[in-house]
């Protein structure tokens, strides 16, 4: 497989918010690294859509803004976090290595939501055959 460089989505966020949107259509995986750090306290899920434009993943879901919570894989165990659960530290810093299978996705965002404390930096790396 052909690795990309490693892009940070998100960079230490201390608030509600979606991160950089990037286009995975020419990709197969995604390795996702999220890194919490200050007693983190928030939802933090991976959004995923494939509309030929972009939605806005900050604003409701429509037809017109069609993209949906999309599962990842635990790389530690292989435990789904599921899409609409996503990861929920609570109070306690983690650090995970994740895999999300974006075959037929054209867009990936990560949206935090519930934050209450804390900071959370996403970074990924694509790969393609």
């Amino acid at each position: 497989m052909i690795a990309t460089d490693l892009i940070t989505i998100l960079d230490a966020v201390v608030a509600d918010g979606v991160g950089q949107s990037l286009d995975v259509s020419q990709h197969r995986f995604i390795t996702v690294a999220v890194d919490t750090a200050s007693n983190a306290n928030l939802t933090l899920q991976a959004v995923g859509s494939i509309a030929d434009s972009c939605p806005t993943f900050s604003a409701a879901q429509t037809a017109a803004n069609s993209y949906d919570f999309i599962s990842m894989i635990d790389l530690q165990d292989a435990s789904a976090v599921y899409g609409d659960d996503g990861i929920k530290p609570a109070g306690t810093d983690d650090h995970r290595l994740l895999t999300i299978n974006v075959d037929g996705i054209k867009w990936l965002n990560f949206k935090v939501s519930d934050y209450v404390a804390g900071a959370v930096t996403v970074k990924i790396k694509k790969f393609k055959d």
